[in-house]
């Protein structure tokens, strides 16, 4: 069995909540810029400003994690940050889902860091937690009851 997912944060809050403060703020940037409040060279910074909303609003909307998880390992990679990084089943120590509350126990949707482990976050449904080469990563998923599965097989492999 093979377990692929894909999981971005497009369609969560915290778009809804980017496009509402970065539209006013564009149109308030249109509106002073085409009454000449800026002065004569204001475009520069018309653009310098849209340019850096465009480069944010595209980082939200290309971040994706992607988990696969086989009978030998599992692997992970949160484009456009990481790689590929894969954990064979040999060296993962604890292996564990979380059932509830995944955002409030690691802060939020996106990636975290805790001094003790690395949490990508894109839902709150459910996550699991490896613990492998004395690191910690936490993966969430929307497919807790075949991680569960999947652990119990390796359990008897």
């Amino acid at each position: 069995m093979v377990i692929k997912e894909r999981q971005s944060i497009r369609g969560t809050w915290v778009i809804y909540l980017l496009l509402m403060t970065e539209l006013p703020l564009l149109v308030l940037m249109t509106v002073l810029w085409l009454t000449g409040h800026f002065g004569e060279d204001g475009h520069w910074e018309y653009l310098m400003i849209v340019g850096i909303m465009a480069g944010i609003f595209w980082l939200l909307m290309s971040m994706e994690l992607q988990t696969r998880i086989n009978g030998h390992s599992i692997a992970y990679r949160c484009f456009p940050f990481t790689g590929w990084r894969t954990y064979p089943k040999e060296r993962i120590t604890n292996i564990k889902v979380i059932d509830k509350g995944v955002m409030w126990k690691f802060g939020g949707i996106g990636i975290r860091y805790n001094f003790k482990k690395w949490a990508y976050v894109f839902s709150d449904e459910a996550a699991i937690e490896v613990k492998a080469d004395g690191k910690s990563i936490v993966l969430s998923t929307r497919m807790p009851g075949k991680v569960k599965k999947m652990i119990e097989e390796w359990k008897t492999i």
